[in-house]
């Protein structure tokens, strides 16, 4: 079963404090070591730094700026003309309305 994202690799973790434990031994608690092999190894020694350092990365980000007032106007017009629409009343047309009906008694 894998570990879980983010957790430490035990072998790695246990590895790096016996090379730990096994420098301190040797060199005692101090950085004179250190100190040493900037001195007589630079090009060693930068190296180590180097490895220290984190690695650079480049990361692009675009967006697109709005205008919360315009958009809100716009929403509200694409609602009024909804609203509008629903409420709006459908009027029948009577085809029959240019017809003129005679009248049989016209009384005076």
């Amino acid at each position: 079963m894998p570990r879980p994202k983010g957790s430490k690799n035990v072998a790695s973790l246990a590895a790096k404090e016996r090379i730990a434990w096994a420098f301190e031994r040797v060199n005692g608690t101090g950085n004179t070591w250190l100190l040493k092999q900037a001195e007589d190894n630079p090009a060693i020694f930068a190296s180590l730094v180097a490895r220290c350092i984190p690695v650079e990365s480049a990361v692009s980000v675009s967006h697109v700026l709005i205008s919360l007032g315009d958009e809100m106007q716009a929403a509200a017009k694409r609602l009024n003309s909804v609203n509008a629409m629903r409420d709006a009343r459908i009027l029948e047309h009577d085809d029959t309305a240019h017809i003129h009906q005679p009248i049989d008694n016209i009384e005076d």
